[in-house]
């Protein structure tokens, strides 16, 4: 089994090629769940106080995610604090739920992997992942797609200059899916790149 991650910036349609492999039979994974399954964690709780406050942290004790995210996409140095905590907490449970995908995954269907916060061979996530896929789209489209589901423009410019260009994503990826168009072609272009995932794997 490969583990294939797909990356990509806010508003670049991530969430719908990891549709597209799922229909195309890959097994798939979201870093982000996970990422809410940490926020649940006493540990994690307390870092992310002990880091940014105690506004961070609702009546309820649980981790105010907009507060959270207004702090820590203040600034770069913010940003990286969060990553840094995060990383290494999604990390352990990112292997612990390969090795139990690995357990039932008789069949060894290549494993493609949903990473918002993917920063580079070298950086947290990097190690686990065979290939790299960066979702690319126009920054004005990305924007756009980003206010539709909710944010705010100036909050999606604030969180856009704290993350990884695309250039610098097609860079890190062996293969680049662009998300400009319709659904149709997006749909080629994730099993065209499914057939040369499968042909490199000599399947």
């Amino acid at each position: 089994m490969k583990v294939v991650y797909v990356i990509g910036g806010m508003g670049s349609g991530k969430s719908t090629v990891m549709r597209l492999f799922e229909a195309q039979g890959a097994s798939i994974l979201d870093l982000d769940v996970l990422g809410h399954e940490v926020l649940k964690k006493k540990e994690t709780k307390h870092e992310l106080e002990e880091t940014f406050g105690s506004e961070v942290i609702d009546e309820q004790g649980e981790v105010d995610r907009k507060t959270l995210a207004l702090k820590a996409f203040r600034t770069k140095e913010n940003t990286d604090l969060l990553n840094g905590i995060m990383t290494k907490l999604i990390m352990e449970l990112f292997q612990k739920r390969i090795e139990h995908i690995l357990k039932d995954n008789s069949d060894q269907t290549d494993l493609v992997v949903e990473v918002s916060a993917y920063n580079g061979p070298n950086g947290g996530f990097g190690g686990l992942a065979d290939m790299v896929i960066a979702v690319v789209a126009p920054e004005e489209l990305r924007i756009k797609r980003s206010i539709a589901h909710g944010f705010t423009e100036e909050d999606v410019r604030q969180r856009m200059r704290q993350q990884p260009s695309d250039e610098e994503r097609i860079a890190w990826a062996d293969f680049v899916i662009l998300n400009d168009v319709d659904e149709e072609s997006l749909a080629q272009q994730v099993e065209d790149v499914w057939e040369r995932l499968h042909y490199m794997s000599g399947r």
